[in-house]
């Protein structure tokens, strides 16, 4: 009978470890990107840009006019609009969906979760920027239930996918406008957690187009592609599979454990990787180490792997005329940031 149970626990062990053990993919880097093409604008803490049409958009969290609208080309400030508030024109802490980038129909709207109040806000940039009043910029409507309290939100065709702040079934859910239900893609890799620590180890990026999903782990060092209905298409995998270090202070990991996936911007044809692979309390003291740009065609294949200088902020591609923009910090001056304009071009 000890016999039998000590070869249980062998043939256990072996099954877990095939589990958690992944083929590792190598990124050899195939061009450097450099910070050479900048303009020093204020530190209002952007959290997150986007591309419409000529139009460079920039959320600033510590203004009083939420959205910064440039020229891309000219990198000149059009004009600023959004206050914080509760009226109809207002907005309260809103978080776009990572969709509106990269859907292959062209949006006259781009869509925008408001937590706070909660709502579902659509914006015409392009009237926005030429001058029309609010009333013909903005509309709002009620989001449903099922999601507040939800961040990286994606529309697909009539579903909304997206994760939950501070709690998790699984990735990410699936939710039907229609049915108003959703379901929740289970957890990869499967391992074992205290239930209180779940919702951050297991937090992610997403980006979407009509057809498939990009995930993006912040603690595992994986990148998965998914269906329109949630079935697995490809894994990736760039180091060994390990637990990230959970705190014991508080209920999410620790800040020496290293983060992975930081952003996903997708285009209609491609979505863009940061990749950081640097532990947070070395990036809390200092974002100068390299990072890598991966770049997938949305059939889950990997194009190319770049280098940057340092983490970038605020990440968007303008895929036409390959060119990315992001906010880097300025070593210099504290109250100030670049806005860097970068070829992606050799």
């Amino acid at each position: 009978m000890k016999k039998i149970y000590i070869i249980y626990y062998i043939s256990l062990f072996i099954i877990l470890i095939s589990c958690t053990k992944k083929e590792v993919t190598r990124l050899p880097i195939n061009n450097k990107l450099t910070y050479n093409n900048f303009i020093s604008i204020k530190n209002y803490c952007y959290s997150s840009s986007f591309i419409y049409d000529s139009l460079l958009i920039f959320i600033a969290e510590c203004d009083s006019n939420l959205f910064h609208v440039y020229n891309k080309n000219s990198l000149k400030l059009i004009t600023k609009f959004g206050t914080i508030g509760r009226g109809p024109y207002d907005f309260n802490f809103p978080f776009p969906f990572n969709s509106n980038t990269s859907s292959s129909i062209k949006k006259q709207d781009y869509y925008f979760f408001d937590l706070n109040l909660p709502r579902i806000i659509s914006i015409n940039f392009e009237k926005a920027s030429n001058g029309y009043s609010l009333d013909e910029c903005i509309s709002s409507k009620t989001i449903d239930k099922q999601l507040f309290s939800s961040n990286e939100l994606n529309i697909v065709n009539d579903n909304v996918i997206g994760q939950r702040l501070n709690s998790s079934d699984g990735l990410f859910f699936i939710y039907s406008h229609q049915s108003k239900g959703e379901k929740w893609i289970d957890y990869i890799p499967k391992l074992r957690f205290n239930k209180k620590y779940i919702g951050d180890v297991y937090s992610g990026t997403l980006c979407s187009n009509e057809k498939n999903i990009i995930y993006g782990s912040r603690y595992f060092d994986e990148i998965l592609f998914f269906d329109s209905d949630g079935k697995l298409i490809k894994e990736y995998y760039f180091s060994e599979i390990s637990k990230p270090i959970l705190s014991k202070q508080y209920s999410g990991v620790a800040h020496e454990a290293k983060l992975y996936i930081v952003d996903i911007y997708g285009t209609s044809d491609y979505c863009y990787v940061l990749r950081s692979g640097i532990s947070m309390i070395k990036l809390k003291d200092s974002l100068n180490y390299p990072t890598l740009v991966l770049k997938f065609n949305w059939n889950s294949t990997l194009i190319s792997v770049m280098e940057i200088e340092t983490l970038p902020q605020c990440m968007c591609v303008d895929e036409e005329a390959k060119i990315m923009y992001c906010i880097v910090e300025d070593s210099d001056c504290s109250e100030l940031v670049k806005l860097v304009k970068i070829s992606l071009t050799n």
